[in-house]
């Protein structure tokens, strides 16, 4: 009588892994999408180019978010269509093109400023190049206006991240050097610029508000 031979877990196909991968970031992207378009239109009321605008940077920065969660990249291609994106529509979020663009690359500089006083202290990089790209496409959606509280929301938003990322690691353990170069900063950044695009001029009402008094 043969014996049969025993066989081992038939290992799945590549290919079979690759699609089902990226049917699920689709779909975790069009849900995002969905509930940021209707945020942005109940913000934007009834202007229909402002509501398509922000529908366009809903999909993107949704996608950027998902795929950087999951895969730990941000495509260049993806951040150089915000980037162009973001200066195409300056107009009707009241930018100039010229104002989009500098904007841009403020919040790069800035960003770049950071990232190299940050390695200088540490002698450890804090930010990916995907990131830094990533916030030139932002910056030129935010205008020069809505970078603070664009700065103040990544904040805020980044501190988030980092506790949920303890959270789910063991109940906020300390982060390893390991785990913080796979810790993914593209969702922080892509909420921030979204809250910036949308509220960016209430920071200065605020301003307003808190100066005049003393004035």
């Amino acid at each position: 009588m043969k014996s049969q031979k025993k066989t081992g877990p038939v290992a799945a196909d590549p290919r079979e892994t690759d699609v089902v991968n990226w049917a699920s970031t689709f779909f975790m992207t069009l849900i995002l999408t969905g509930l940021l378009t209707i945020w942005g239109g109940e913000w934007a009321g009834q202007h229909a180019p402002l509501v398509l605008a922000l529908m366009l940077l809903a999909y993107v920065l949704s996608m950027l978010a998902v795929i950087d969660v999951r895969y730990g990249i941000l495509p260049h291609m993806l951040t150089g269509t915000l980037f162009v994106l973001g200066v195409a529509l300056a107009p009707t979020f009241g930018h100039t093109y010229g104002m989009a663009a500098l904007s841009g690359a403020v919040a790069f500089g800035g960003l770049l400023l950071c990232a190299m006083i940050t390695r200088v202290l540490t002698g450890k990089d804090s930010l990916g190049g995907g990131d830094l790209w990533l916030v030139l496409g932002l910056g030129a959606w935010i205008g020069l206006a809505g970078l603070p509280l664009f700065l103040m929301a990544t904040a805020v938003t980044g501190g988030i991240s980092v506790g949920l990322k303890c959270w789910l690691t063991q109940g906020y353990a300390v982060i390893t050097e390991h785990e913080a170069q796979k810790f993914a900063f593209g969702p922080a950044l892509c909420a921030a610029g979204w809250l910036a695009v949308l509220y960016g001029d209430w920071y200065w009402r605020v301003m307003d508000m808190l100066i005049a008094p003393a004035a």
